[in-house]
């Protein structure tokens, strides 16, 4: 209603306005934008993300979820404390501290599959991963095969799980190893890699 302070009544007009209005990413240079928003959310992705020792990583948009497409390979929590390196695997077997390591052992093999990390870094609070990102959850994860097709009555079972064919050929990667022209090995059932993830094999 019209006060003493607005006897007009504009300023609840402009609150109204102001709250109908589309929250989302304005930037059409932005991978997630959203070109029916018109007010800027802050959620703005571009399709390069730099983790705090400056490596850079593609990202790709699948559905309403935005995900980075390589691992890891950064050395540094965000707030710059290290990561510990760790090479033995005894020692491994017995940490209760953050660590990483290596797909065999080979930091020949960082660019290619990323750091391989205990959960130890993942319960870390200051974070792993670039400004802004996260970890995915179980949810996270869940959205992301229901996105692809995966039924609600399979959403929550263990293991093998979903009949429509080809959700995990939509990740990965294509090509095989035996053909030379991929990482994984042949016959890399289903792989055509339509959702843009890129998806590949390193063991674990």
């Amino acid at each position: 209603p019209d006060s003493e302070y607005d006897p007009d009544g504009t300023i609840a007009d402009m609150g109204a306005y102001y709250f109908h209005q589309t929250f989302g990413c304005t930037d059409p240079t932005a991978i997630n934008y959203d070109p029916d928003a018109e007010i800027n959310d802050g959620s703005c992705y571009h399709d390069v993300v730099t983790d705090i020792d400056g490596n850079e990583y593609q990202a790709v948009q699948i559905g309403e979820q935005l995900w980075m497409k390589q691992n890891l390979k950064v050395t540094h929590y965000n707030n710059g404390d290290d990561v510990q390196l760790i090479y033995d695997e005894e020692e491994w077997d017995i940490l209760t501290i953050g660590s990483y390591s290596f797909y065999d052992n080979d930091s020949s093999n960082i660019d290619k599959y990323g750091n391989m990390y205990n959960w130890f870094v993942i319960e870390n609070q200051n974070n792993i991963c670039p400004e802004n990102w996260h970890v995915p959850s179980t949810d996270e994860f869940k959205e992301l095969e229901t996105y692809l097709g995966m039924s609600p009555s399979e959403i929550d079972l263990i293991g093998w799980r979903g009949s429509v064919e080809n959700i995990g050929g939509n990740l990965k990667a294509v090509g095989t190893i035996e053909d030379g022209d991929g990482l994984w090995f042949s016959p890399n059932v289903g792989a055509d890699n339509s959702s843009g993830l890129s998806i590949l094999p390193s063991g674990k």
